[in-house]
């Protein structure tokens, strides 16, 4: 502020226009002197990238200090000479050309350039089988964008002093008016990150020991006292007993029990640490648990990923779609029950990198069905691979998130989960919603069996050959607290609910898988914004078809998130056992009725 003035009448209309006169002609005078300042360093040549190239040239030969004023109007003319560079340059940068001004500009365009170099060459087709899919004219697209690739390789090693020229300045233009830029500011969808996978390795021996030593800690709160050390030794008593009541195979323990009743008389005043004598407690409970007759397997099948990204990513619909993921998953088998087990690498394969969800494995455990988003394309399609790694078969392709297949029992069918019903979640109408679809094992045939317009997600088969579902139910419900477990023939016959319709504890029932021998049914109970993780429960449909009734908790010491606990917490086992604190869990696997992975 330059001039202020209180005035202890009001002022006539006369005095006002005076006032507005002479701020005119204040204001006329300050920008004739800005306009022939700017000329003396601003010049007009026949490109926006040689007029900018000149101009830093200038302003750094003259070593002149950035003016604000003056460096506006500069911008406010460069935009009128040349209105479409203008608007590309500050589109494709994400700043202004003020920004290209500054001291560090070799060094911040360089950055620049290879990141959007990167960004350009995102979709760039990489396998045999991506290049045949492609028309001729998209061919030749993608041969167009690696030559300018390649040109901008040849100007890179040229040296910094290169950056300030105009050629440089139409390299960078032209680089990003071939990048398809992501969502980022409305319904921002995960950002771009250079794709890579990390290495998979087997642990040594002294390392394996330490991760298990590491995770026992954490069960024992980092303070391995006496008394929780004796609590670990009546856990183990417990789950002993248990193994050895359970089925016609009776497992024989006594050698476990007898190292417990030794080690127990080891036990030193009940507040002190000892996490030798803890370790060797715990190493012998893990001896019991692996004679329980329900692990008749020494391989499982899952995969490590990272977790999406983007605007409301843990949101439960929203984190499985294509636009979300970022790459850097593996598909993965370990051979042996153990941290010392030996680690397969079933996907991606070079040149590849990207992201999957959940895979399901064959009845006969020979192939494992699973969606897989490449890196360089934008939506999850459904494969197959043997267990060996070997007969990759792509099945389906497109536009559309193909997701959590499974295998079904008469051998000729999957099932599995697609936005190709073309709707959209009615609180959030970008976000595709994804309902349930069938189609031959060679992904032929495909037809939709919902009948939602909300997403239907993670099938599975139980026992009687029906396939159990999380269904989001929206009519005449709230927008959360309706997503409860529904089953449907594998046709696509009749739909029903098995449980939760008209329930709000928990909040979601997810992950559901049929116990084996059983009716009842093991699920995740998750969240409406928080799909990953929450608390282990157990429906018994037999009981009831809403909250309470039929439904118990397995890891009573875990609240349903979100949501809470209602009225009242059934539990599934008073004798539960907690080992250390966890917020959440996800997935589980029922062995039997009381055996579970996690």
């Amino acid at each position: 502020m330059d001039d202020f003035r209180i005035y202890s009448d009001a002022l006539s209309t006369d005095q006002i226009a005076l006032l507005y006169r002479a701020g005119i002609e204040s204001l006329s005078s300050r920008f004739a002197a800005l306009d022939a300042e700017l000329g003396k360093i601003y010049r007009k040549k026949t490109t926006f990238a040689s007029t900018l190239a000149v101009f830093c040239h200038t302003m750094a030969e003259k070593n002149r200090r950035s003016d604000r004023e003056l460096m506006g109007l500069m911008l406010a003319r460069l935009k009128s000479d040349f209105p479409t560079d203008y608007a590309d340059f500050v589109r494709i940068t994400g700043a202004s050309p003020l920004s290209y001004m500054t001291s560090d500009t070799r060094v911040a365009s360089e950055a620049l350039a290879e990141r959007l170099v990167q960004l350009m060459l995102e979709y760039q087709p990489l396998t045999i089988t991506q290049w045949k899919k492609l028309s001729p004219e998209q061919v030749q697209y993608w041969k167009n964008v690696q030559h300018i690739a390649d040109e901008y390789e040849q100007r890179k090693g040229q040296g910094g002093g290169a950056k300030l020229e105009p050629d440089w300045i139409n390299l960078m233009l032209k680089i990003g008016r071939h990048v398809q830029f992501r969502p980022s500011v409305h319904e921002a969808v995960a950002p771009f990150q250079t794709p890579q996978t990390p290495q998979t390795r087997d642990l040594t021996p002294k390392a394996a020991v330490q991760v298990l030593q590491h995770d026992w800690l954490h069960q024992a709160n980092g303070q391995p006292t006496g008394r929780v050390i004796l609590n670990e030794i009546e856990a183990a008593r417990q789950l002993a007993q248990r193994i050895q009541a359970s089925g016609p195979k009776r497992a024989d323990l006594s050698c476990e029990l007898h190292t417990l009743k030794r080690l127990e008389s080891r036990i030193g005043p009940l507040a002190m640490v000892d996490r030798d004598l803890y370790f060797k407690v715990r190493a012998t409970k893990r001896k019991i648990v692996f004679k329980n007759p329900a692990i008749d397997f020494d391989r499982i099948l899952f995969v490590d990923m990272p977790l999406p990204q983007g605007k409301e990513w843990p949101h439960e619909t929203r984190h499985r779609l294509g636009y979300m993921a970022v790459p850097g998953a593996r598909l993965l088998v370990l051979q042996g029950l153990s941290p010392s087990g030996h680690v397969i690498q079933l996907m991606p394969k070079a040149p590849l990198h990207g992201s999957f969800w959940r895979p399901d494995l064959s009845f006969d455990a020979s192939r494992v069905l699973f969606c897989f988003k490449p890196h360089n394309e934008k939506a999850f399609h459904l494969y197959e691979i043997g267990l060996d790694g070997r007969e990759l078969v792509q099945l389906t392709d497109g536009p559309y998130d193909d997701l959590d297949p499974i295998y079904l029992p008469d051998g000729k069918h999957i099932i599995f989960s697609t936005t190709r019903g073309n709707t959209y979640v009615r609180c959030m109408p970008p976000t595709n919603a994804y309902v349930l679809a069938r189609c031959d094992m060679d992904g032929r045939n495909l037809f939709l069996i919902s009948r939602n317009n909300e997403p239907d997600y993670l099938p599975s088969v139980l026992d009687d050959g029906r396939v159990i579902y999380t269904r989001w139910e929206y009519t005449d419900k709230p927008l959360w607290r309706a997503q409860g477990l529904w089953t449907v023939n594998p046709d696509g016959t009749q739909v029903n609910t098995l449980w939760g319709n008209q329930s709000v504890w928990p909040d979601l029932l997810k992950d559901a898988r049929g116990i084996p021998g059983s009716r009842r049914v093991m699920f995740t109970g998750s969240a409406h914004h928080n799909w990953f993780s929450g608390s282990v429960g157990i429906i018994d449909p037999t009981k009831g078809f809403n909250f309470p009734n039929g439904l118990t908790k397995v890891t009573a010491d875990v609240a349903w998130p979100e949501s809470g606990n209602g009225p009242v917490d059934p539990i599934e086992s008073p004798n539960y056992h907690t080992s250390g604190k966890y917020s959440g869990y996800y997935s589980p696997f029922p062995l039997n009725e009381h055996d579970f992975l996690v």
